[in-house]
């Protein structure tokens, strides 16, 4: 997998409702929110003030990665953690040549 390309987006909640679906649109094919930052209108919608939202990635290890928060304005910009997958360079090592 490409070292560049985020961990798989597994859950969204929001206020406890599930919205994983309507989120993986913004998170994007490369898994990297599009490369933008997007407020938290363009996330959650214009109803999510005051509203609390679970993020939650699991990588191809199975490793869980997972952040939290509260919408206290949503014109502020939403700015989570990036999660990247870890090239596998088990084969590169294995193949390396000293000289």
């Amino acid at each position: 997998m490409d070292s560049h390309v985020g961990a798989e987006l597994t859950l969204v909640t929001l206020n406890g409702i599930d919205i994983t679906e309507k989120i993986k649109g913004y998170y994007g094919i490369n898994r990297d929110w599009q490369g933008k930052l997007w407020k938290y209108s363009d996330i959650f919608g214009i109803d999510s003030l005051n509203q609390r939202f679970y993020i939650e990635y699991t990588t191809q290890e199975q490793r869980k990665h997972w952040t939290f928060g509260f919408v206290n304005d949503i014109n502020q910009y939403f700015n989570p953690p990036r999660v990247f997958e870890r090239p596998d360079l088990s084969n590169q090592f294995n193949t390396l040549n000293i000289h």
